[in-house]
């Protein structure tokens, strides 16, 4: 693993059994140093992006690769900050846990 100058996690390499490397997963931040992206390349490829709200929450998580793209949403509880709705789009259909 390497890191960036402000210490953070960087780049990390994923090694197959013969020491070929198999794949390279490189975040992104935002200013407020959460990861909001992590790319993934090599022989499996992808990308993953967060989007957080002002009380540093996940709202929403969008995976990326090969298959297509999933993307999760929450949203929460106004007075207890406990999620109260989950929905996953994958594949064209949205399922939603209340």
């Amino acid at each position: 693993m390497r890191y960036d100058s402000l210490g953070r996690a960087g780049t990390t390499d994923v090694f197959s059994e013969d020491g070929s490397l198999y794949a390279r997963t490189t975040p992104t931040y935002d200013l407020a140093s959460r990861v909001e992206g992590v790319v993934v390349s090599g022989e499996v490829t992808g990308t993953v992006g967060v989007t957080f709200d002002d009380l540093d929450r996940a709202r929403a998580t969008v995976v990326s690769g090969p298959s297509g793209t999933t993307t999760s949403t929450v949203s929460f509880e106004a007075d207890s900050n406990l999620p109260v709705t989950l929905a996953t789009t994958a594949l064209g259909s949205t399922r939603s846990v209340t």
